[in-house]
């Protein structure tokens, strides 16, 4: 199974080519400044090392959100595109999931939405045990009691969403036969423009 994964949700930007579980491809652009021209010239770069062609892939991953609204929106734009071009299918992997990747324990993964707030999630074993909460740095404590925190701020344990992990997340989702395998995925942005802060 050949899956190429896209991560760009946090001004990073970061494209793996995984065949299975080995990462035969990885390559990171640590800077945001015009993400969009970088991330096809990275997804290239990949394809042309393993002599692979976008045909060839079987899946598309991309991290959806939440996140950067102009990275999340470069992401699953790019990924949707290449999906449709070489009819291919895609799944979009949540950026709290691939922060609990790989994590066998109760876990609240976090990302920094700005304004003091977070995106917040909690799970236990790698599998959700809340819904994406957008809180108050100062509600976290509160938020994830018994949880270790993770993610990419204000945090017990820095843990960023890298594309490699997509692919990890992706590969466990395409191995249960009940996972819907879409045509294009849509943004995940958690966040709008009139959105109440959830108190807890």
């Amino acid at each position: 199974m050949l899956i190429l994964a896209i991560e760009t949700c946090l001004g990073e930007c970061s494209v793996a080519l995984l065949k299975g579980y080995s990462v035969i491809s990885y390559i990171l652009e640590s800077r945001a400044h015009k993400q969009s021209e970088k991330l096809i010239l990275m997804i290239e770069q990949a394809l042309e090392e393993n002599n692979t062609t976008y045909e060839e892939l079987d899946y598309l991953a991309v991290s959806n959100g939440p996140g950067s609204f102009t990275g999340i929106r470069i992401g699953v734009a790019t990924a949707n595109a290449i999906a449709f071009a070489a009819g291919k299918k895609v799944i979009g992997i949540n950026c709290l999931e691939i922060i609990a990747f790989g994590k066998n324990e109760k876990i609240c993964s976090v990302l920094d939405a700005g304004r003091n707030q977070v995106y917040a999630q909690k799970f236990i074993n790698r599998i959700p045990h809340s819904t994406i909460e957008l809180i108050e740095y100062s509600q976290v404590n509160e938020f994830a009691d018994g949880f270790k925190i993770i993610g990419n701020k204000f945090v017990e344990e820095i843990n960023i969403p890298n594309a490699k992990n997509v692919g990890m997340v992706a590969l466990k989702y395409l191995q249960n036969s009940n996972t819907k395998l879409l045509n294009e995925v849509d943004p995940l942005y958690i966040r709008s423009p009139d959105a109440k802060i959830k108190t807890i």
